[in-house]
């Protein structure tokens, strides 16, 4: 049974190369075809048509300088292109446009973002003041694989690992909701990836109709990832208030 298999996947890889091979013999021949009626080789018929083109420019207008010309254009439009399409369901889980990612380029909101990421998140200092976190979650995410009896998906292990390092820089401790978290991680996620009809229709009522469902599945799942975090925030809170009384007792 298993040599008969073998069989059939290798009769069908034959296949496959001499169906591609005829298709790309046939597409040459059919080159070659077109530039005998031009009047031309195959090999001149793409700059034949290049120079046409360059022709048919204004006159007077030069052809060499004409991208210098499109990136003067675009220039003074930088931050048009700059800024990231912000779709409706995109829109809820980013509080309208407020994270750094999708922020609008060169707006006091940015600006400000961008200052705290080099000078708080993102310096070099820092950076390497997060280095211990890195390791010790790293050590124990390899004891946990090797200390496995069974097959581990190491794809589960790695998010778990990421979310542990960034959840420890944060609030310097574990997220007590973590499995929570991930799910409701996992459902926006789920829900980013998909296609709402809004985007496309933004006044149309039909579409908010039938895109409705969706938005209304995002506010829920960003309404449950909102309440975790803030009680991770309020848990820090807590605990620096706590540190901070025991430091004036001493």
């Amino acid at each position: 049974m298993a040599e008969t298999a073998t069989a059939v996947c290798y009769t069908l890889l034959c296949a496959l190369v001499v169906v591609v091979a005829a298709l790309f013999k046939l597409k040459q021949a059919s080159s070659a075809r077109r530039g005998r009626d031009a009047g031309l080789t195959p090999a001149s018929g793409t700059m034949a048509a290049a120079g046409d083109r360059e022709h048919a420019l204004p006159a007077g207008r030069p052809a060499a300088p004409r991208h210098a010309e499109a990136s003067a254009e675009v220039r003074p439009r930088g931050a048009i292109f700059a800024d990231r399409p912000l779709y409706v369901t995109m829109d809820i889980f980013i509080y309208g446009g407020k994270s750094i990612s999708f922020a609008p380029y060169g707006s006091r909101h940015w600006k400000e973002l961008r200052r705290l990421c080099a000078t708080e998140l993102l310096s070099a200092r820092r950076i390497l003041s997060f280095r211990p976190i890195r390791e010790e979650e790293t050590a124990a995410m390899v004891r946990s694989v090797a200390a496995a009896a069974a097959l581990v998906n190491v794809s589960d292990r790695v998010r778990l690992l990421l979310n542990d390092i960034i959840v420890r820089a944060v609030v310097g401790g574990r997220c007590p909701q973590r499995e929570a978290y991930l799910q409701e991680m996992e459902k926006a996620l789920r829900l980013l990836a998909g296609f709402n009809l809004i985007d496309l229709f933004p006044t149309s009522r039909l579409a908010r109709v039938v895109g409705g469902r969706s938005l209304r599945a995002a506010r829920r799942v960003h309404a449950r990832i909102h309440s975790i975090v803030g009680d991770m925030i309020r848990d820090h809170a807590t605990a620096m208030e706590s540190r901070g009384a025991a430091a004036d007792g001493k």
